[in-house]
Formats: C-alpha cells, structure tokens, sequence
C-alpha cells in the first residue's frame, strides 16, 4: 500500500498521484451501492473534497485511504438522504426505473433494516395472527393481492414497457 506524507497531500501537483492511486477503489466503493454513472460522479466530488480540504489532513489520525473511504462515505449518505426526500415518483424518474421497482426496492430495503428478530433454529417467530408466516397468512387473506399490485404499479409506472 502505498503511504503518502503531509507535504505530497498538500501540494498540489503532487496530488494527482493520490488520485491515480485511489480513484479506481473509492468508485469501485461507491459504485457498490449505485449505478456507474452516480459512482463517477461521486468518486470525483469525493476527490475534490479532499483537494480542497487537503490542508486539513493530519496524517497522525489515519492514513490517506481512511480518509477517502470517510469523504465517499458522507457523499454516499448525503446522496442517499437526498433521494429519502423525494416522492416514489421522483425517485423512479430520476432513476428511469417503474414506480413498483422503487417501491418494492425500499420495502424489501426496510425489511432488511428493520427485520424481524429470529428464533434460535433461525425461523421468523409467529406473526400477528399466531402462525408461523403471518406475512402469508397476510397476503392470504388478501387474495394474495400480487394482480393488484402489478396494475397499480403499471398505472404509475413513469417508464414505458
């Protein structure tokens, strides 16, 4: 790995070397959690962060990796915060995805953060109504509900099919 001291960080024609030796991982980094062409723009904005903030890098707290891992990761929240605040149609146009796809992307988002906790043999406790899958049992009692769904999700869908 290769270590950078204070003065190649501040200087700036030396600082394209810190670029050439990162930019490839901190996109590779973002563009785990976004589209190649969101992962360029942030891999650049995270990259002209650190330029212009490269007088504040104290060497003695971390090295040069950390943080541009830190930047990228404020940039991707800050990203994502963004998008929490637009309307499902919003996101879907900015996105050029189905409304449906945004919905079920966030829904099957939230159950993963906000999962249920697990017994000790790793089955789901009992929903609700006391059986083992109240989810089924659910969507049982809904008429498992997926042709309306996909009608509704037809009907506001913002790309063509």
């Amino acid at each position: 790995m290769t270590t950078f001291l204070d003065g190649e960080v501040a200087d700036p024609e030396r600082f394209a070397v810190l670029f050439d030796a990162h930019d490839e991982e901190i996109r590779r980094y973002i563009g785990r959690r976004f589209d190649p062409d969101v992962a360029e723009d942030l891999a650049a904005e995270t990259f002209l962060i650190a330029f212009r903030r490269r007088d504040s890098f104290d060497a003695a707290k971390g090295g040069i990796r950390p943080w541009l891992y830190g930047v990228a990761t404020k940039l991707i929240g800050r990203h994502r915060r963004a998008y929490g605040e637009l309307a499902y149609d919003e996101v879907a146009a900015a996105l050029g995805v189905a409304y449906c796809t945004v919905a079920s992307r966030l829904s099957r988002a939230r159950t993963k953060l906000c999962g249920r906790p697990r017994d000790g043999d790793g089955r789901a406790p009992p929903g609700r109504d006391g059986r083992a899958d109240g989810h089924r049992a659910h969507r049982a009692r809904r008429g498992r509900g997926r042709p309306v769904r996909r009608l509704a999700c037809r009907e506001r869908s913002t790309s063509p099919r």
